[in-house]
């Protein structure tokens, strides 16, 4: 019996974590990798695995000082703690 299919957010999420991961960060890989991992959010926002994808884009995008803000910095806490 072969194991169930990754659900379409988690398949998101894990693209969006290869494109964090290339070894070229960038501040358009983040934010490509951001878009795939709000969309995998959406599709299913409880999730820890796609909340610890975000986590990580955030706290990449501050520090690599893409995106320093309050706001990011909140909002890499937020989906940490849902992790």
């Amino acid at each position: 019996m072969s194991s169930p299919a990754p659900s379409k957010a988690r398949a998101l999420a894990a693209r969006a974590q290869a494109l964090r991961s290339l070894n070229e960060i960038s501040r358009e890989r983040l934010g490509a990798a951001e878009e795939l991992a709000n969309e995998a959010l959406k599709l299913d926002s409880t999730d820890p695995d796609v909340h610890a994808i975000a986590a990580q884009i955030d706290a990449f995008m501050v520090n690599r000082g893409f995106d320093i803000s309050e706001e990011r910095r909140q909002s890499a806490a937020r989906h940490a703690a849902r992790a």
